[in-house]
Formats: structure tokens, sequence, C-alpha cells
């Protein structure tokens, strides 16, 4: 063998051997995601994804998280929702959570630093408005915003409101909720962060789940009238969280926990809860969002996101009586 070929060989040798090693350490930190077995779900991506929300168009998802590094600090990116490619819009890592795809497309509501609202731009990358609150959901319109105002905040834990605001004009109004006595609207203690929050399409109700780090109800869910602010506990024997109404308003979809993990089972359930179906998955579903034609909701499960077609079940987001028979 000449000389010259030789140290070329070895060189090949080590990039394989480190390589191989490299992918062995890698399965060893980060098992391979489980497959789930069915006709009626698919994986769109690798893990490292927390929280995501659809477009409206369907063709892609704002994505939270750090592929193959999850992290508490999240990155911001875009999937394809075809190919599962995923390309990093945000300039730098922070604490992003509760994503919501405006309905014309134009604007990204994502919760920043637990009590700050940003709007994001995902053509131009740029932050173009920002208001106080916990999270945020768009009105079927998409001209106005719903956000959470809840205890979080150090100094003053205040009452629970929901403020509607224009981010072209600012707050329209401040909705301060009502309910009994043994609901602790408002109380500061346990602080409790909202896991999921959704305005009903219709905009007669908002539902909103809440976790806790302590207390006996570490994750509750509540159906709050956007006129009066009446609030009524949703489900309130189960363990909720993740809650989000379907585009056509009449199905709720939520994540009921199982034990202390903080994944669970899917539930879809009617709006007025005396219909309630669990499409057979695993139980360690995390977060879900729908797509906006209702045929389909994208779900965490193993840090990867996953897509359950609803169609495979012959069923409608209008309705899903037919199932609970």
């Amino acid at each position: 063998m000449p000389k010259r070929i030789a140290p070329v060989l070895i060189g090949i040798l080590i990039g394989v051997a480190c390589t191989l090693v490299g992918m062995a350490i890698s399965n060893f930190l980060s098992p391979p995601i489980p497959h789930i077995f069915s006709d009626f779900t698919s994986r769109l991506t690798s893990r490292g994804f927390v929280e995501f929300s659809w477009s409206p168009d369907g063709s892609q998802l704002v994505a939270l998280g750090v592929p193959y590094a999850p992290s508490i600090e999240a990155d911001v990116f875009i999937v394809d929702a075809g190919s599962g490619r995923a390309r990093k819009v945000s300039h730098t890592p922070g604490s992003y959570t509760l994503p919501s795809w405006s309905p014309d497309g134009s604007r990204i509501a994502m919760t920043v630093h637990a009590n700050e609202i940003w709007l994001f731009d995902p053509i131009s990358r740029r932050i173009n408005y920002s208001t106080e609150g916990e999270a945020a959901s768009w009105s079927g319109d998409g001209r106005t915003l719903a956000v959470w105002k809840g205890n979080l905040a150090e100094s003053d834990p205040g009452q629970w409101q929901v403020r509607f605001v224009d981010p072209d004009v600012g707050i329209l109004q401040t909705l301060a909720l009502t309910g009994s006595a043994d609901l602790g609207l408002g109380s500061p203690s346990p602080r409790q962060y909202p896991s999921g929050f959704s305005w009903s399409p219709d905009g007669t109700q908002i539902a909103v789940s809440l976790s806790s780090y302590e207390g006996p109800d570490r994750h509750v869910a509540y159906l709050i009238d956007a006129k009066t602010g009446q609030v009524q506990p949703f489900q309130p024997e189960e363990s909720i969280t993740h809650i989000s109404f379907a585009p056509s308003g009449d199905v709720i979809a939520y994540i009921r926990q199982v034990g202390d993990s903080d994944e669970g089972e899917l539930v879809l359930a009617s709006r007025g809860g005396s219909c309630l179906y669990e499409p057979p998955l695993p139980p360690e579903v995390g977060a879900i969002s729908w797509s906006a034609d209702a045929s389909a909701i994208a779900f965490r499960y193993y840090a990867a996101i996953h897509i359950l077609d609803l169609q495979y079940f012959d069923a409608s987001a209008r309705s899903i009586d037919p199932l609970c028979d």
C-alpha cells in the first residue's frame, strides 16, 4: 500500500469509528422514539419540540423547542407539515410557551417569560407587539386577542382577568371573572400557570386549563362566559391540561393527566361535556394543536410531533356523538 494512501485510510477509519461511538452515545442519552403502530397516526419530526400551533393554511406549524437537545429555553421553528423539515426563525433562545398562529397567518402570539405576550412576524422575524399576560388566543376573525392575566405576578397576583386586545389599538376591555367561592378565583396560592387557553370560534366562551406545582388539584379547567365573565368548572373530576376548542367550536380537545406525569391521554369532548371519546393512543401525549380544517390534531409524543388523522374515524370535529354510541 502506498505510504500516502495509508494515512488517508486510517483517518477515514477513525472518522467512522468516532461517528459510530457518537451515535451509540446519542442513542443511550436519547433513546429512539417508540413507534405508534396505527393507520391513523404519523410522525412528523424528531424529538425536541415542546409546543406548537398549526398555520391557518395547514402547510406549516410553529414549534417551540431545541431539536436533539431539549432545554428550558426554546427557539422558535417553522416546521413544514409535509416533510417535517424545521427552520429556526428566532434570533435567540428564550422562555417561549403557548404559541398561537393568527387566522390570517401574519402573526404568531406566544407567551414570553411567563407573563408577557409577544406577537411575532414569521416573515420578518420581528416582534411587532407586546402586552402583559400569561396566554393568548385569537378571535375567529383574527382581529382581537383574548389575553389571560392570572396570578403569576409576584408583586400583585390580583384577580383573574381576561383582557380583549386589538394589537393595532390597545386594550379594548378587561373582563373580571366571577364564580362560586370554592373556585378560589384569583387566589395567590397556589400559583397557577395556563397550560391551555382557547377562545371559541363563535366568541362566546373561553376555555382555560391551569396547572400548579403544589396543591391537591394540580390540573384544572374552566369555561368562561366571554360576555359576563362567569366561570364554570369543566370536567371537575378530571386532571386536565392543554384544553383547546376545535375550529368548529363544538368539540373540545384536552389531555387527561395520568399520575404525576406531564403527559396523559388525549380526550375529545362535546362542548357540554356529555360525550367523551379517547382516540386509541398511548397515555404519553403532550401538547396538542388542531389543524385549521379540524381534520387532524398534532400532538407531542416523546418530544416529537405526531399527526392524528381524525378522518380515519369517519367523524367530524363538528360532532363526536357518533363515536360515543
